[in-house]
Order: C-alpha cells, then sequence, then structure tokens
C-alpha cells in the first residue's frame, strides 16, 4: 500500500494543482498568473489594450513603473473596481465622468481572423 501511495502521490497532486488553477481562473486569477496551466491557451495580459475617454493607453508605450503604467496594467491584468479607482486617481483628466475599456487580441481560429475583443467597459464619476 505504501509503494502505491508514493507511486501516485506526485501524480495526483499535480491534478490537485490543475483543477484548483482551473477554478481560480473565473475568480479573477489569469491563466498567466496561475502557474503556467493554460497559459498559451490566451494571449498575454500585456498585449490587452485600455482606452481612456477614447484615448489608447498600450501598457508597453507606457514609462515603466511610474504610477500611470502600474495603474493601467493593474487594471489591464485584473479589471476590477479597485483598480477602477486607483487608475482614475492617477490620471490628471480634466473631466469628470472616465470611461475606461479594455481590449484583448482575439483569434478565432474557424476564421482564422485576429480581431480586438472588448473585455470590460466602466465609467468612473469622480466625486
Amino acid at each position: 500500500m505504501k509503494k502505491y501511495l508514493i507511486y501516485y502521490s506526485v501524480p495526483i497532486l499535480m491534478v490537485a494543482i490543475a483543477l484548483f488553477q482551473i477554478i481560480q481562473i473565473p475568480k479573477g486569477l489569469t491563466r498567466w498568473k496561475g502557474g503556467g496551466f493554460g497559459m498559451y491557451s490566451e494571449m498575454h495580459p500585456n498585449y490587452r489594450n485600455v482606452v481612456i475617454n477614447d484615448s489608447l493607453y498600450k501598457i508597453d508605450s507606457l514609462k515603466i513603473n511610474s504610477k500611470k503604467h502600474v495603474a493601467v496594467k493593474k487594471y489591464a491584468f485584473f479589471p476590477k473596481e479597485k483598480y477602477l479607482q486607483s487608475l482614475a486617481q492617477t490620471l490628471d483628466l480634466k473631466s469628470d465622468t472616465i470611461r475606461i475599456e479594455v481590449w484583448q487580441l482575439d483569434f478565432d481560429a474557424k476564421k482564422r481572423q485576429l480581431t480586438n475583443k472588448k473585455i470590460k467597459s466602466d465609467v468612473y464619476i469622480k466625486n
């Protein structure tokens, strides 16, 4: 019995970790951040584009490690409310309403087309 336990413990552990990662993806963990399970089944989040009031912000074109770069990158990776607020506070925009969209490249294998797909669209109203 001990022989089988030792022999099957590694494959069982790997399957358990993979299942945990798959379960975590809908909760906001990307396939790239989740230990690499399925990381090549979607585009890397660095290729996402953030559109703020009709102005395009590409993550790789911003000054690295600036406050704006960090805020845009966090919101592009995880488009959630808390990152929306920090991004809106980082931006120096004159309007009280900020429209923010996250776009990602999407490949349709049947049509063999690469298109942009909107992931998230938010409107932030400054107080």
